[in-house]
Order: C-alpha cells, then structure tokens, then sequence
C-alpha cells in the first residue's frame, strides 16, 4: 500500500511520490495527519509517471505550437489530459486482464514489426526507430515492450467491446435525409474586369494608397542560412561488419526472424446464441460471412495475422483447427458468441541467413554508428563552443554542409519554388530564430541524426519603394476600384432579384452579368465547384427564395435559393459511407466513455489534490 499526505507524501525519491491511486482500499487518516492524507492500496499513480506522460502529449502539441511553454499548456489542462489518459489506460488494463488477454514477448516483437512508423524502407523492422521511439519516450527497451504489450492487450479488450457498440439503422437513415436534402440555386456572376475602368487617379491618390495599404506591396522575409549535417547513414558506411559478425548475429537473435503460424479471421460477435447459429447456418449456406452479416444488418471485425499469443484464448482452439475458408459453429466468450470465418493462414517461417544476411549486415553498421554518432555530435558541440566554423567543421570531421539561398519562412524561393530540405521543419524553425550570423547548438532531429543551423544573411520584409513598383500599385488601384463598383452593383441586383423572383432569365443576358443553374449543393455533396467555397455555408443556410452575396479576388456571385431537391440514396455513395464511419466512431467512442465512466465507479480514481496542484504550478516562474 501507499500513504500520501503526510510531509507531502514521504521524503525520498520525489518522482516515487503519489498523485493518484485507482481501485483498492481507500482509508482517509484526517485525524492522525489532516485533511488530505490517507492509505491507498490500488493502482499507483506516481510523480514520474505524470510527468512522462505530460512532457510526451507536450511535446506532441509542440510539433504544431513550438513556442508553447510548459505552464502554459499546464493552463490549458495538459497535466490533467494526462492523469485522465493514465487512470483510463489502468482502468482498461483491469479488463482486459479480466478477459484474460496477454501478449508475450514474442507476440508484443511481432506487433511491433507490423507498425508503420517502426519499419524501414525496405519493410523490415527499423532497429534504430525502434531506439529512437524508445528515447522520445523516455523508456528502456523493456520498459517499452511492457508498456506496448498492456497497450496491444488493452486495445484489443477496446476494439471487441466497441465493436458490439453499433448505432440503429434508424438514426443513421435520418442523418442521411438531412444532410443529403439537395438545394436548388440560381446564380448570377458579375466579373471586376468587365465594368468600365475608373478614370487615371493623380500621383497624391495612387500614392496614399500605396501608403495605406503596405501588406499588398510587402515582400516576405527571407533568410540565406548554411546546414551542417551529422547522419547515421554517412558513419554507417564508414564501419566495417565481417561475415563472421554477421553469422554470429543472426543465430544469436534467431528467434526473432522466426514467424509462428498467424490467420486473419473475420468474426461476428452476437449476445444470443440462437441469433448466433443462425448467422452461421447462413453464412455456410452463402459461403460468405461478409454477406450473411450484412443481410441482418451486423458489423464484421476483421483480426488479422492472429497467433496463438495474441488471440482471445475461448478462440484459439477453433480458429488454429478450422481450414482457410471454413466458417465455425458459434464460440462462447466473456463478450458473447463468436461466429467466425478463417480468411488466411500464414505457415510458421524461419529465414536462412542468406536471405537477411544483408540486411542484418546493414542493421550491424548501424547500431556502430549509432554509438558513434553522440559522441561526434557532443565533439562538433565542443568545437563550436570553441569558435569553430560549419564550414572549418565539414573539412575536420568529413560532414556534410548545405547552403540555402534566401528562403521565406515557409521554404519557398522568390520564384516560388520550394526546394527539398530534409528536416526542412526544424531547420526554418532556427533559421528564422536566430539572429544574422549566429548558429545553433547541435540538433537532434529525433530520427537518430543530428544538425547544426546557421543564419548567415536576413532579407528584413519591408515593401519596395514607390517608384520602383509605380505599375503595381495602379494596377491593384483599379482592380480596388472595380471591386467597389462591383459590390455596389451587386448590391443593387439582389434587391432587384428579391422584388422580381422570375427575373433571373433577364439578368442571365444583362451585360456584363452571366447566370448557370448551379449544381445541387448538399451537406453530404460537398464543396461546388459554381460558387465560392467561402459563401456555400451561408447558401445552405438559406430560406426558399433568400439571396446570398459573395466573391473571388476578380469576381462577385449572387446566388439565389430557387427549391430543394429531395435525398437520392443512390447519389454520393462514398460520402454516405464517410457519415456512417463517423457516427459509428462518435457512437462508439460514447459507449466506451460511458463503460470508462462505470469502470471509474467500480474502480474509484482518487487523487491528491494538494500534490497535484503544485505540479499544476511547478513551471509558472521557470525561465523558458
């Protein structure tokens, strides 16, 4: 058990400290040590944990907002986003222990191979992402697999549950009606450049407008700035791995090339088992358990590459007998009754050392490189601390040194262009964080390579001067004009149109105006291509005959709301699909916060309110 409250939890390891306690005894002590001090025997919640999981969704908000501070994002509640995901995460992990779902090991290395973002090029498992995900992390290997392997089993109790969470046909057949009502439209177009041009203004009225208005004319800073690069890739081709390190690898890392049998299954889970048999009776009858589940309206969950490891234990005896394509008599679990169809088998395979041994030779030269490449950088960091140049730097330690010619913030040119720039984020970032001249600290760039920045020439945004750019502002002068003239004719045709509704023929053939019957316009057809996307929610806000104004940098639109055309199930297919995908996802993420609202009740989650508060106000006088 656990005692907070008392001399601030208990003098020792600050990061041991208690902040929440789930599920357990719960025993107050307010007489013996005060208010907020008691004995809590459940789910510990500690100092260290809060912080790992606060500094990785703070990191995560940082990728969009860099220059957010940890007070602040503790102001907008990140410190608590993350206790609630912690106590969630062990209220989870209770069922799924309840449901008996484990990973081991080698299930847990076979997830993780199959994840995206821990995959080379060439689609084996990344050893070095692997490492990097693990450091961003703040974990050790071990520490990861056992957080992955509660995360897989935890998951998995989530995903089966959700699944069952289907919302009624009805209410998605209603959201359907309303959001797929097509709106009929009138639309009359009225181009700038065809009313009659203002006449020629004087030299005082061109350039006030110059001067009042600067951001039509201001060019965008841009900066020239030098790269210095330090990557896995250039110390790996550097080190040598003999055929003998390369035997010696793979028979001792053997098991982990190794595959067990795996099979992908598609399953229906139902409540009642009469339902369920009859499910299955026809699913055999149409050789489909796609099919048959359609028919009475029930979602189908495909599990795939399933091993014995990573599937429900109730299922494994059925799923590992039955032959590819063979649909099963309903299976009882915890959830309900399992009727399923094995789609694939995948035969237990063991590679021979031909077949990785180029690859593995590959992994060797990087994890040397890996090694190596901190204490380069810490060097290169010395050196510049010593006054060093990029440019002395690439010559001493054989590097790689880039130069880009004035680029915007955004990495365009003043063409335009936008060149490649690997790690182009980071590098504008402090390339337009620094002053002229001054270089950054070495960079880590969180892909296991580092950089070094440097700003060498700032372009400051300033408008050119008047005279240099004199056809320019007459040009938008008059194009300014026009828009007015433009508006107040628009103006004009919508009062018109609203006291002669028939009218719209007439003005269809009214110099310089043009009319088009628009497209449908519905919620569920998306943005049209008739009308400017900015006015279209205004237009579906509409009532029968109202008249809506809007415009484009050269054009003005008047649309008039003509009728509406009733819901055809048989238009936009793929967009009804994108709604019922969303309710379904909406519908199933209420019922889980329901079932975690219920779990909370079960397993109460009890903080301590005065520890916590002062980890809420443990960044507000740091410097940044």
């Amino acid at each position: 058990f656990s005692i907070w409250g008392v001399g601030d939890m208990f003098k020792g390891n600050p990061q041991q400290r208690l902040v929440s306690c789930i599920g357990g005894v719960y025993i107050p002590l307010k007489i013996l040590f005060g208010s907020n001090a008691a004995i809590c025997t459940g789910q510990q919640v500690t100092v260290g944990m809060l912080e790992r999981e606060f500094t990785r969704i703070f990191e995560l908000a940082k990728n969009k907002t860099p220059d957010l501070t940890a007070a602040e994002a503790k102001k907008k509640g990140f410190l608590d986003q993350a206790l609630r995901a912690i106590s969630g995460r062990f209220l989870f992990d209770h069922v799924a222990k309840d449901f008996e779902l484990r990973y081991d090991n080698k299930a847990v290395l076979a997830q993780l191979a199959n994840m995206p973002e821990l995959r080379a090029k060439d689609g084996s498992f990344d050893q070095e992402a692997f490492q990097r995900v693990t450091r961003n992390m703040q974990m050790t290997e071990a520490e990861f697999i056992n957080f992955m392997r509660d995360d897989f089993a935890r998951n998995q109790s989530i995903g089966i549950f959700s699944a069952l969470a289907t919302p009624p046909q009805t209410l998605f057949d209603q959201i359907l009606r309303a959001q797929g009502q097509e709106i009929l439209t009138e639309i009359i177009t009225l181009p700038h450049e065809m009313l009659p041009a203002p006449p020629a203004p004087d030299a005082a009225t061109l350039e006030k407008y110059y001067q009042d208005n600067p951001k039509l004319f201001t060019v965008p800073e841009y900066r020239t700035f030098s790269v210095l690069r330090i990557t896995l890739d250039d110390l790996a081709n550097g080190f040598s791995v003999s055929d003998e390190q390369v035997a010696a690898a793979f028979e001792k890392h053997k098991d982990e090339f190794a595959r067990g049998e795996q099979r992908t299954l598609r399953q229906v889970v139902l409540s009642n088992e009469d339902e369920a048999n009859a499910l299955a009776k026809a699913a055999r009858a149409k050789h489909s358990l796609q099919q048959a589940a359609e028919a009475i309206k029930k979602d189908v969950v495909t599990l795939e590459d399933r091993s014995e490891s990573n599937i429900p234990p109730a299922l494994y005896t059925t799923v590992f007998a039955a032959d590819q394509g063979s649909i099963n008599d309903p299976v009882k679990s915890d959830f309900g009754y399992h009727v399923i169809e094995v789609t694939k088998i995948t035969p237990a395979y063991t590679p021979k050392l031909d077949e990785v041994k180029d690859k593995l030779r590959q992994k060797l030269q990087r994890e040397k490189a890996q090694e190596a490449i901190q204490e380069l950088a810490n060097k290169i960091d010395d050196a510049l601390d010593d006054g060093k140049s990029l440019e002395e730097l690439a010559a001493d330690f054989q590097l790689k040194l880039e130069k880009h010619e004035q680029l915007n913030r955004d990495g365009f040119d003043k063409d335009g262009k936008k060149p490649e720039i690997q790690n182009y984020g980071i590098i504008l970032q402090n390339a337009f964080g620094l002053n002229e001249g001054e270089g950054s600290p070495v960079l880590d760039d969180h892909r296991g390579n580092f950089i070094v920045v440097r700003t060498d020439k700032i372009f400051v945004s300033q408008p050119p001067p008047y005279a240099e750019i004199k056809d320019k502002v007459l040009k938008n002068w008059v194009a300014a004009e026009q828009r007015k003239a433009a508006a107040a004719q628009a103006d004009k045709i919508r009062a018109e149109w609203l006291k002669q509704p028939k009218i719209f023929k007439e003005l269809s053939q009214r110099p310089p105006l043009s009319g088009k019957t628009g497209a449908p316009l519905s919620l569920l057809g998306g943005l049209s291509p008739d009308m400017p996307h900015a006015m279209q929610p205004e237009v579906l806000s509409l009532k029968l005959g109202e008249i809506a104004i809007g415009s484009e940098a050269n054009k003005h639109y008047i649309v008039r709301l003509s009728g509406f055309g009733a819901y055809d199930a048989a238009k936009n297919t793929e967009a009804q699909s994108g709604v019922k995908n969303q309710l379904e996802k909406g519908w199933r993420a209420d019922v889980l916060d329901m079932f975690e609202a219920a779990l909370r009740i079960q397993q109460p989650v009890r903080f301590n309110p005065t520890l916590l508060e002062t980890l809420r106000k443990a960044d507000e006088d740091k410097p940044e």
